[in-house]
């Protein structure tokens, strides 16, 4: 509920980012409230959350993944004495490791409406006069997987994704870990 929380408040922020980084004929503002506006008049208020459904699908099995897909690995560290302290705690080089590939495992998952939702939220950009403007969830990864001919289009730019996910999910569950130990004292 608090991932889809900050995701509805802090989504019009996102689209801009997003069409921003796409945008090489300067068609959005600099500025972010200037772009809102734009955004609103353009296609209404529906417009500032287009891909906010796809952000929502795919919170919920990124999390659960993540975090069981953390749970099992750790228990099989401590079960198997692989990277574990005296007392049989994973050390923090090994909750980094595990969290690693809890992260790739749950980007894994959820990676297909990340995709739809960066398609979605460029779309407007990136429509032909003579083309028809993809708007909903459906719509849209039907036409990315050229109507479901290439279901691996879907994972375009996962790989990247990955050399950031692993690392950096893996250091929040090390971090968050240490910290709880330490307030638990």
């Amino acid at each position: 509920l608090a991932g889809a929380t900050s995701t509805v408040c802090t989504y019009p922020i996102d689209l801009v980012r997003a069409r921003r980084t796409v945008d090489f004929r300067d068609a959005v503002p600099k500025n972010l409230v200037a772009s809102w506006v734009d955004i609103w008049r353009a296609e209404g208020a529906h417009g500032l959350y287009r891909g906010v459904l796809p952000s929502l699908c795919g919170i919920v099995p990124y999390k659960a993944v993540d975090f069981a897909v953390f749970d099992v690995l750790k228990r099989v560290c401590r079960r198997n004495k692989i990277g574990v302290d005296e007392k049989g705690d994973c050390r923090p080089l090994t909750k980094v490791g595990v969290g690693g590939i809890a992260g790739v495992c749950g980007m894994t998952v959820a990676f297909p409406f990340d995709t739809v939702r960066r398609n979605l939220q460029v779309a407007t950009l990136k429509v032909r006069h003579e083309e028809k403007l993809e708007t909903t969830m459906s719509g849209s990864m039907r036409a990315i997987t050229l109507n479901w001919t290439r279901p691996l289009n879907l994972y375009r730019g996962l790989w990247p994704n990955y050399l950031k996910a692993a690392p950096s999910v893996g250091i929040s569950f090390a971090t968050f870990e240490s910290v709880r130990d330490v307030l638990d004292r």
